[in-house]
């Protein structure tokens, strides 16, 4: 973007067309900035996550730390990415990794689990 900027900004001649053209481009970037921007953040809130529910275990910490542990496998054997804003959740970017790594995880017989 600031590429196109720069190029809009040396094709003027005149100086005060220069500063004017220039401050319309810069705005009409912000104002696309700012689209994209939301956009994403509507994309971030509808996220596909995984639930957890260990039965018995209950430290909260253990949880935290088999959860990670299985990001690790799912990165490893699998090549899903995902992340954990919690000890009991998994977030996916896709539906598809979501899916599939609710198909790889439902042998385990640790936890129970559900989309959330």
């Amino acid at each position: 973007m600031s590429l196109l900027i720069l190029i809009a900004y040396a094709s003027v001649r005149s100086d005060y067309k220069v500063r004017i053209g220039f401050l319309l481009c810069a705005s009409t970037v912000m104002h696309c900035v700012k689209y994209c921007m939301n956009t994403i953040d509507t994309i971030d809130t509808q996220a596909h996550a995984l639930q957890f529910n260990f039965d018995t275990i209950t430290n909260h910490q253990a949880i935290d730390a088999l959860v990670h542990a299985l990001t690790i496998d799912l990165f490893i054997n699998n090549r899903i990415e995902c992340t954990q804003p919690c000890a009991d959740r998994l977030v996916f970017a896709s539906a598809r990794d979501c899916v599939f790594a609710q198909l790889v995880l439902c042998s385990d017989t640790r936890f129970v689990v559900s989309v959330a």
